[in-house]
C-alpha cells in the first residue's frame, strides 16, 4: 500500500503510519470534526460493490462493532474508501503486553492471574456472542488509559483470509499460537483457549512450546506434545503446570470447558501458593527484541511491530537469559514497568530478589541500551532496582571515589558490568561495575576537550560527544587500550548526550543541528540526516513510539518523526517562553521539558502537528534539568532549589503535588529508583527522597560533598550537570570537586 499520512478517509484524518503487517497497515489518525485520536487500519484486501467479499467484510465488521466489553477494543467504524475496508478503533497508548513483556521474559503469577481473568472474560463475552477471535497473542493486547489489557483485532483476522489464498487451508492467527483444529479450517472457541494458553505457557518460562517455522511449526501444534513446564522451570507448581497443559490439549474436546472455567482452573492453581518461578540453567530462551518501554504507540498491526525490522532490532535478537553456570533466578513481581513498594520485596528473600533484578536489568539494558534518563524516553526510572529502597536508604554508605583531572558534568551509566563517565580533563572513563573499593579505571580514553555529555550504549557500541566537537563510537566489549570505533566532527561543542532507538543515534551540536546516525553503522560513519535549529542544541533528545524530541536555545521543542531517514524535517516545533537546554521526557501519553523561563511544559505525545502545550506550570525560576517520570508522578528540578513532583494524569491547570528542597539550585537531573528520587543539589549534596512523599519533603538520606555535586562554575557545568545513576544496589553521581562518587552498602 501507498503511504497515505496526511490524507483523509470518510471522516478522518491518517496522521501517521505507526506500521505495516501481514493483514493491512495501522494509521494513528483523528475525527475531523472531533479532532479525537483513534487508530485505523486498512486491510490487505481489495473489494468490488455487491461480491462476496464486500458482504463478508461488512458482516464481519458488524459483529465486531456490536462487541462492548470492558477489556475489548471498541469498534467505532468502518468501511470502504477506495475499494479498501477499513476500521476505526479506539486508540490504546500504552503498547501492547508482547512490548512489555519482550521474548524471554518471565511475568509474576500475580499479573498473569490479572492478564488471564481480564483475557479470558472478554473472550467468554465474545463466545457467549458466537464469536471467535482467531488470533489470541502478545500482540494483540493492547493496554489502555489504566493499564487495563484490551484485546485488540477481532475478526481482523477472519475478514483478511476471507479473500487471501494461503497454502495452509485459510488458516488465521499466528503460527506460534495458533490451535491445530484451527489449522485444519475448523477454528472453534477452544482455539482461542489454545492460544491463551500458549501466552500463559510463554510468561511462565520465558520460551515458546513449539519453536521453528512454516510448515515444521504447524505439524508441532498438531503431533507434538508441548514440553513440560517444570523440567524449564523446576518451582513452578504441578497444578498450575496441570492446567496449562490442559489447555494445549490436541484435542479441543480435552481442554477447559469454555474460557470461565480455565480462568477460574490457572486462578486456583496459582493461589495454592506464592512461590516464585526459578529458572532451569538449560531452558531455551526466546530472542529478546528491543523496545521503548512504556512509550511505544499502540495501534499498530498486531500481527507485526515496527521495530521488529531495524537494524537495532535485527542485532538484539540474542537469548534474554543466557546461563553458563546454574544459577537460581527469581522472577515475581519484575515486570518492564513495575511499581515498587516494598512490600512485595518482603514476601521474597531479598539477596534472591536483588540477583534477579540484576539479571533482568543486565538483560533489558543489553537489549534496549542505557544511556542518560535510562532509556530512550528519558523517563530517568529504573524500574528493576530491587537492593535501595526507602527501608534500607538511611544505611548507604561511600564505598568509594575516584578523583579525576577536573569537574564531572557528565552523568554515569551502567551497562554490560561497566561504569561509564565523561569529564572535563577531557577523559572518557570506564569502571568495572563490580569494583566496591579502591576502584580505578581498567581504561580512558583522551578527547580533544571537555566531556559533558552522558555516555550511550547500545547494542554493543558506546557513543559519546565531546567539546572538541567530535561525536565518538566504542566497541563497548572492549576491557583496555580502547580506541574508537569512529568519530564524527560537528560545527561545535557537543553537550548533549545521544540517543539510540530504532536503530538511529540522535544527538544535537552547538553548531545548532541535530543529527541523526545509523546505529549499524561501525566504521567511518556520516549523518543520514541533519536539521538546522536557531541556536545551540544542548537538550539531549527522546525518542518515544515514532516520534523523536528535542530541545534548543532557540526556544523551541523540535518533533520529528522517527521512521524518517533522509531529508527530515520537524513534524512540529513550538516556541516555549525562553531556551530549552532541559532534556524532554515521555511517559502517560505526554512530553514533557523544563525552559529557561521557569516553566515545565507538557505536551500530547499522540499530536503531530500544529501543537500546544496541555498545560504549563511555572516554578519561578529556570529549569534547566530534565525531568524525570514514574509511578504517574512527574518530577522537575528547579534553580529555586526545590524539585517539583506533578500529577502525571494531570491535563490541564496542574499544580505539584510535593516539594522537595533540595538546597539553593536543582541542576541535576532526578532519577527514580527502588521508590526513592535521588538528586544532586548545588548545596554540595547528593539526596533520596521517598518518592512517595507528598507536601513537603524530607530527605530520607543525603551525602555532602565539597564543593558540589552540581556546580554552578561555569554555565556548561550549569546546564549539564552529572544526575546520578543508580543500578543493582549502587549509586554512581560526577561532582564539581571532580570525583565520581559510588554508594552502597558494607
Amino acid at each position: 500500500m501507498e503511504n497515505r499520512e496526511g490524507k483523509r478517509l470518510d471522516e478522518y484524518r491518517l496522521l501517521r503510519l505507526l506500521g505495516r503487517g501481514a493483514f493491512g497497515e495501522v494509521y494513528l489518525g483523528e475525527h475531523i470534526r472531533h479532532q479525537t485520536p483513534v487508530a485505523i487500519k486498512l486491510l490487505n484486501i481489495r473489494t468490488t460493490p455487491n461480491t462476496d467479499t464486500t458482504a463478508y467484510f461488512i458482516r464481519e465488521a458488524r459483529n465486531m462493532f456490536r462487541l462492548k466489553h470492558s477489556n475489548i477494543v471498541q469498534l467505532l467504524d468502518f468501511g470502504i474508501e477506495e475499494s479498501i475496508p477499513f476500521l476505526v478503533m479506539e486508540y490504546a497508548p500504552n503498547g501492547t503486553l508482547r512490548q512489555r513483556h519482550p521474548p524471554g521474559s518471565l511475568v509474576s503469577f500475580p499479573q498473569i492471574r490479572s492478564y488471564v481473568r481480564q483475557l479470558a472474560s472478554a473472550l467468554q463475552y465474545a463466545h457467549d456472542a458466537r464469536l471467535i477471535h482467531r488470533d489470541v497473542k502478545p500482540q494483540n493486547m493492547l493496554l489502555g488509559e489504566r493499564d487495563q489489557v484490551l484485546l485488540g483485532d477481532f475478526g481482523v483476522a477472519a475478514i483478511a483470509h476471507s479473500e487471501l489464498s494461503l497454502d495452509t487451508q485459510d488458516l488465521a492467527g499466528s503460527m506460534s499460537y495458533i490451535a491445530p483444529e484451527q489449522i485444519r479450517g475448523k477454528p472453534r472457541p477452544a482455539s482461542d483457549q489454545y492460544a491463551l494458553g500458549i501466552c500463559v505457557y510463554e510468561w511462565l518460562c520465558g520460551a515458546l512450546p513449539f519453536q521453528g517455522k512454516g510448515w515444521d511449526l504447524i505439524a508441532q501444534h498438531q503431533e507434538t506434545p508441548p514440553p513440560p513446564l517444570r523440567p524449564r522451570v523446576p518451582t513452578i507448581p504441578e497444578a498450575v503446570e496441570r492446567v496449562v497443559l490442559k489447555a494445549l490439549e490436541k484435542d479441543p474436546e480435552q481442554r477447559f470447558a469454555d474460557m470461565r472455567t480455565f480462568a477460574a482452573a490457572l486462578e486456583e492453581a496459582m493461589q495454592t501458593t506464592e512461590h516464585v518461578p526459578v529458572v532451569s540453567p538449560h531452558r531455551m530462551s526466546a530472542p529478546s527484541q528491543p523496545m521503548a518501554p512504556g512509550t511505544t504507540l499502540a495501534g499498530q498491526p498486531q500481527d507485526q511491530q515496527i521495530s521488529a525490522t531495524s537494524p537495532a532490532a535485527r542485532r538484539s535478537r540474542r537469548p534474554l537469559f543466557l546461563l553458563t553456570a546454574p544459577v537460581l533466578l527469581i522472577c515475581a513481581g519484575i515486570l518492564l514497568y513495575f511499581t515498587f513498594s516494598g512490600s512485595l520485596a518482603s514476601l521474597l528473600n531479598p539477596e534472591a530478589s536483588a540477583a534477579s533484578a540484576a539479571r533482568m536489568y543486565a538483560s533489558v539494558t543489553a537489549a534496549n541500551g542505557v544511556m542518560f534518563g535510562f532509556d530512550a524516553a528519558h523517563t530517568h526510572w529504573n524500574p528493576y532496582e530491587k537492593v535501595i529502597t526507602p527501608a534500607s536508604a538511611s544505611r548507604l554508605a561511600l564505598l568509594w571515589t575516584y578523583p579525576t583531572g577536573n569537574i564531572i558534568g557528565s552523568s554515569p551509566v551502567v551497562a554490560n558490568g561497566m561504569i561509564y563517565v565523561g569529564s572535563a580533563d577531557h577523559r572518557l572513563y570506564a569502571f568495572s561495575a563490580s569494583c566496591k573499593e579502591n576502584c580505578r579505571p581498567p581504561w580512558s580514553y583522551a578527547t580533544g576537550e571537555v566531556i559533558d555529555s552522558s555516555p550511550a550504549v547500545a547494542h554493543g557500541i558506546l557513543y559519546v560527544g565531546s567539546a572538541d566537537h567530535k561525536f565518538y563510537a566504542f566497541s563497548a566489549s572492549c576491557k583496555q587500550n580502547c580506541r574508537p570505533l569512529w568519530s564524527y566532527t560537528t560545527g561545535d561543542v557537543i553537550d548533549a548526550s545521544p540517543v539510540i532507538a530504532h536503530g538511529m543515534v540522535y544527538v544535537g551540536s552547538a553548531d545548532h543541528k541535530f543529527y541523526a546516525f545509523s546505529a549499524s553503522c561501525t566504521r567511518s560513519c556520516q549523518p543520514l540526516w541533519s536539521y538546522t535549529t536557531g541556536d545551540v542544541i544542548a537538550s539531549s533528545p527522546a525518542v518515544s513510539g515514532n516520534m523523536v524530541y528535542a530541545g534548543s536555545a532557540d526556544g523551541r521543542l523540535y518533533a520529528f518523526s522517527a521512521t524518517c531517514k533522509q531529508n527530515c524535517q520537524p513534524l512540529w516545533s513550538y516556541p516555549v517562553g525562553d531556551s530549552t537546554f532541559s532534556s524532554p521526557a515521555v511517559a502517560n501519553h505526554s512530553v514533557y521539558v523544563g525552559s529557561v523561563d521557569g516553566r515545565l511544559y507538557a505536551f500530547s505525545a499522540s499530536c503531530v502537528k500544529d501543537c500546544r502545550p496541555l498545560w504549563s506550570y511555572s516554578v519561578g525560576a529556570a529549569i534547566i534539568t530534565s525531568p524525570a517520570v514514574a509511578n504517574g508522578i512527574v518530577y522537575a528540578g528547579s534553580a529555586d532549589g526545590r524539585l517539583y513532583a506533578f500529577p502525571a494524569s494531570c491535563e490541564q491547570q496542574c499544580r505539584p503535588g510535593a516539594v522537595y528542597i533540595v538546597g539553593e539550585s536543582a541542576f541535576s537531573s532526578p532519577t527514580i529508583a527502588g521508590g526513592l528520587v535521588f538528586v544532586g543539589g548545588s548545596s554540595h549534596t547528593l539526596y533520596a527522597f521517598n518518592a512517595a512523599c507528598t507536601g513537603q519533603c524530607r530527605p530520607l538520606w543525603s551525602f555532602g560533598a565539597a564543593p558540589a555535586i552540581a556546580p554552578s562554575a561555569n554555565i556548561v557545568s550549569t546546564f549539564m550537570n552529572s544526575s546520578p545513576a543508580v543500578a543493582n544496589g549502587m549509586i554512581y553521581v560526577g561532582s564539581g570537586d571532580y570525583k565520581l562518587y559510588a554508594f552502597g552498602f558494607k
